[in-house]
């Protein structure tokens, strides 16, 4: 069963990450540019 966080959760937890996938052996970005300069691309996982 995942957790039921709010938004304002999700998103103070993926800048306190510094927006790095959490496993130790991974540590991708999990955001980056997008063609649109007013937006960014999310490409972590959320839980749901």
């Amino acid at each position: 069963m995942n957790p039921d966080f709010n938004k304002t959760t999700i998103d103070t937890l993926a800048k306190r990450a510094g927006y790095k996938c959490s496993n130790p052996d991974c540590r991708v970005n999990t955001i980056g540019p997008n063609s649109d300069p007013e937006k960014s691309t999310k490409i972590g996982e959320e839980l749901k």
